[in-house]
């Protein structure tokens, strides 16, 4: 028989077993790098296999966000942890390399329109990944997947993430608040990548505990004449 104990450290032992995923997944993130048309994509962990999976391809032809948003609020779970994965909304929609007057020679306008394309291009490819994490999901559930961005962002290409964003709750996982997380006029946590996950990967595992006073003691006044 197993004692609770023993069930714990089999599910703490679980969720730090290394986790990858197949070449459809990879495949279907690689996809994004050439599709102007990509929204996002909803990544799952299978608790069975240790697998990470791509649940969805999401377009956003029309380029509406909002709606986009939308869809991605109507596929999270009171209960269940989810990725997602959307470009950078503060780098993709940079303008670089514009330059001022008159320019008649050719082949450094070549050489500009090169330039302006390459780093298009690096702005289009930052990646943000998501972690939606509700507060009343199963223990072994929250530590998975805290534990686990590290090595999703490994198996799909560190240097493709631009930042994670982290959310408990149906009303902070909108675009706005993304980008407010992201400017320089709100607090700036100077952890590195790994600090901060590590941080919270510790408070997920944490369970919750509650205090309650059993007894108080209470001001009784004793005569005199009851002690003699």
């Amino acid at each position: 028989f197993f004692s609770s104990q023993n069930v714990w450290k089999s599910d703490i032992m679980s969720a730090r077993a290394p986790i990858s995923g197949d070449d459809e997944f990879r495949s279907s993130f690689g996809k994004a790098d050439s599709d102007a048309s990509f929204g996002y994509l909803t990544v799952k962990i299978n608790l069975e296999t240790n697998k990470f999976y791509c649940s969805k391809y999401a377009s956003n032809e029309n380029g509406d966000n909002e709606a986009m948003f939308k869809n991605m609020l109507s596929e999270c779970q009171e209960k269940e942890h989810t990725y997602f994965i959307i470009r950078d909304p503060t780098n993709q929609n940079g303008k670089f390399g514009q330059s001022n007057g008159d320019n008649n020679d050719s082949e450094n306008k070549d050489n500009d329109n090169d330039e302006e394309a390459s780093k298009s291009k690096t702005a289009l490819n930052l990646y943000i990944l998501i972690h939606f994490a509700p507060d009343l999901s199963p223990v072994k559930q929250r530590m998975m997947y805290a534990s686990s961005r590290p090595s999703l962002k490994a198996f799909l290409g560190q240097s493709a993430f631009s930042e994670d964003y982290h959310c408990s709750e149906i009303a902070e996982l909108s675009l706005q608040k993304i980008i407010d997380a992201r400017t320089l006029h709100h607090k700036i946590d100077f952890r590195s990548d790994a600090e901060i996950e590590k941080a919270e990967a510790a408070m997920e595992s944490v369970a919750t505990s509650a205090k309650s006073q059993v007894m108080k003691s209470l001001p009784i006044d004793i005569k005199e004449s009851a002690v003699t």
